[in-house]
């Protein structure tokens, strides 16, 4: 049982052939990749225990606190993702490119007019992009030793045809790609006679999580910084994915192509809180913490699968599944910062930030409790705790900064998985131009996540493993006004 486990996490880590309400969306959900100003991007987000960035409202809310004037920023985002695959010694690449606003922020700066106690009253409200799913991928193999409709035969066997999954095998019946072997025992076979054929697979995946927040921060005696922020989250997600098998050499007698198409989107709304400190010991050391409350998420899914195909004797034919609806909720995990800053006067900064998220802590909840039990029970099974880290720093030469940066974002997978090693990293590096009243800060960001995938279960039929590289390079500038 658990090495069928093991290979099923293994076929859907990339969520690459998605079904509704699985441990693979909760996780899509779950994981943070924050957007925000140029300046925040350009140091890795390192901003935990710094704030005067409106972007900290998402990460430690005691930044709020810190201004000492009221800002504007407006932070447009340009995206050119790839991915890079290796499937049977065939390599490809694919590429998205996408534009969009990853912050849009106003602070209002308040000063009590007392020079000890409270000194200061801030709040602001701030849009900041927290993950982006723009990313195409391909590839292509031929495949000598199996076939996804092995996978469809194994899966029926022990159903009657009326019982088959109306998502896949049902369809793989209704097109021919499976036969009947045996309707007593309810025995099914792949209608390929032999292997030899070309495996493709294209997905194209599209859409993105957002958060716009309301902050509220204090000033107490320019040494302690107390945040708070309550924020509203949004996702949209699109998946299309093409999976094809066909005889490109007329090896394979009969057989001539069977197409099996997957379309997922999914739309939701949730809320959030953040709260956190800064602590200033002297000018030179700042220590920050912040927690964040789960999100508390309602979804809607929309899932449908098509499947056609063409043999010799049968001809062309095409079956299309219902219309999957599902409106459910997930509670994304909680997560705990803590920050460390070392401020050299006006030279520059340097500041590190460490945050834990456990994202077996996510949990399911649905009218449909035994999809809920069963995919909660997956997310317990498949991942664990991820220690995530940033660093970053800035020099600044008079009205001239230089910025650079590096993050890492643990697994979230168990160890006994083959994706346990399937880090996240972000390099980036930026520059800044002060001028007073108004400042401009570009920002380079790139970002690489490596994964093994495998099309179909591979205790049923064989298949060889695909590694995909995912590469993102994201161009950033922010415009801001002080008053």
């Amino acid at each position: 049982m658990k090495k069928y486990f093991y290979t099923a996490i293994i076929i859907f880590i990339s969520g690459l052939s998605a079904f509704s309400q699985d441990e693979i969306d909760a996780l899509r959900y779950s994981q943070m990749y924050y957007g925000g100003t140029a300046r925040f991007a350009s140091m890795a987000g390192a901003f935990g225990a710094l704030g005067a960035d409106a972007s900290t409202s998402s990460i430690n809310p005691a930044g709020i606190g810190v201004y000492n004037k009221s800002e504007f920023t407006f932070t447009p985002n340009l995206v050119f993702n790839s991915t890079s695959s290796d499937f049977m010694l065939n390599k490809y690449n694919a590429y998205r490119t996408n534009f969009n606003i990853n912050n849009l922020a106003y602070v209002g700066a308040f000063k009590t007019g007392q020079s000890s106690g409270l000194v200061a009253v801030n709040w602001g409200f701030n849009y900041n992009r927290l993950n982006n799913y723009h990313y195409n991928t391909y590839f292509q193999g031929t495949n000598n030793s199996s076939s996804y409709s092995d996978v469809f035969a194994a899966n029926s066997n022990g159903y009657s045809i009326e019982q088959l999954n109306l998502y896949r095998e049902k369809l793989a019946w209704e097109t021919y790609t499976i036969n009947s072997t045996d309707s007593v025992n309810k025995l099914y076979e792949s209608a390929l006679p032999n292997y030899g054929e070309l495996q493709t697979k294209e997905i194209y995946k599209r859409g993105y999580m957002g958060e716009a927040d309301f902050s509220f921060g204090l000033n107490y005696d320019h040494k302690f910084y107390w945040g708070f922020t309550l924020g509203w989250v949004w996702t949209r997600y699109y998946e299309d994915s093409y999976f094809k098998e066909s005889d490109s050499d007329g090896s394979i007698d009969n057989f001539n192509y069977f197409n099996y198409n997957e379309f997922l989107k999914t739309t939701g709304t949730g809320i959030n809180l953040k709260t956190g400190i800064i602590y200033k010991p002297t000018n030179f050391i700042r220590i920050g913490a912040a927690y964040h409350s789960p999100t508390w998420l309602t979804l809607e899914d929309n899932y449908f699968t098509e499947m056609s195909s063409s043999f010799d004797d049968v001809g062309s034919n095409y079956s299309m599944s219902p219309n999957l609806y599902q409106r459910y909720n997930l509670r994304t995990p909680s997560r705990f910062l803590g920050s460390l800053a070392f401020v050299f006067g006006k030279i520059g900064v340097l500041s590190i930030d460490y945050e834990y998220v456990n994202y077996s802590w996510a949990r399911y909840g649905s009218y449909y409790s035994f999809y809920s039990y069963e995919s909660n029970r997956s997310i317990l099974n498949t991942y664990k705790g991820a220690h995530n880290v940033k660093i970053g720093g800035e020099v600044r030469a008079g009205f001239v900064s230089f910025r650079g940066g590096f993050a890492f974002f643990d697994s979230p997978f168990q160890a006994y998985l083959t994706n346990a090693n399937s880090y996240t990293y972000q390099y980036t590096g930026g520059v800044g131009f002060n001028f007073n009243e108004y400042f401009l800060d570009l920002a380079y960001v790139y970002q690489n996540n490596d994964v093994n995938y495998y099309l179909y279960n591979t205790d049923i039929a064989h298949v060889d493993r695909t590694l995909i590289s995912s590469n993102s390079n994201k161009f950033m500038i922010t415009v801001g006004a002080r008053f």
